[in-house]
């Protein structure tokens, strides 16, 4: 009887870690457009307007605004100056569910290549004296929904970038378990 017991016991409490992982999975149950683990820390935002809509201002020539349309997550530690940002530049001609790779190469404005999706980390929060900008290295973007009728979108992403352009710079920031969720209706096509 002790054995039945314990067995039930153990049958319980491995249904019950079951259920937290799957809750955990449910990426897109979230308040906010974009959720990230930065360096193991939690990531949360919205757009610098506190909402999920995407902006078709890319503030980058790499990637034009009649080409491209950006997904922005920015969190705020205190003061507009201390602040994160994640961009994922979305090509208006390549939208479409699947994997794409980003890192150095796909970088529009430092490689002229303005044909594939590009990720992005600005950190405001790591030094006093102004931004560090990070340079994505390697990475990729999943985009696993879109609804062209009421023009939404998601997916998740991953990324580590570095100080420098470099493939081989130092690795400053590990982003990981990104997940986004836009709305692009306000984008012109």
């Amino acid at each position: 009887m002790k054995k039945l017991t314990w067995l039930f016991l153990a049958l319980i409490m491995f249904s019950a870690c079951s259920n937290d992982d799957d809750n955990d999975t449910d990426v897109f149950d979230s308040d906010y457009a974009m959720t990230a683990k930065i360096n193991g820390e939690t990531f949360q935002a919205n757009n610098i307007h506190g909402d999920n809509k995407a902006t078709d201002v890319t503030l980058y020539s790499g990637y034009p605004q009649d080409e491209y349309f950006r997904l922005a997550g920015t969190a705020f530690y205190g003061d507009v100056l201390h602040s994160i940002e994640i961009n994922i530049f979305v090509n208006k001609n390549q939208l479409a569910v699947g994997t794409y790779e980003v890192g150095v190469d796909s970088d529009g404005e430092m490689n002229g290549n303005q044909h594939r999706h590009h990720i992005d980390l600005i950190d405001n929060t790591n030094d006093d004296n102004g931004a560090i900008f990070e340079y994505t290295i390697s990475g990729q973007i999943n985009i696993t929904d879109i609804d062209t009728g009421a023009k939404k979108i998601k997916g998740t992403f991953e990324f580590i970038a570095g100080e420098n352009s470099d493939i081989n710079a130092t690795v400053v920031s590990e982003v990981t378990h990104g997940t986004f969720n836009y709305d692009y209706s306000n984008i012109s096509d």
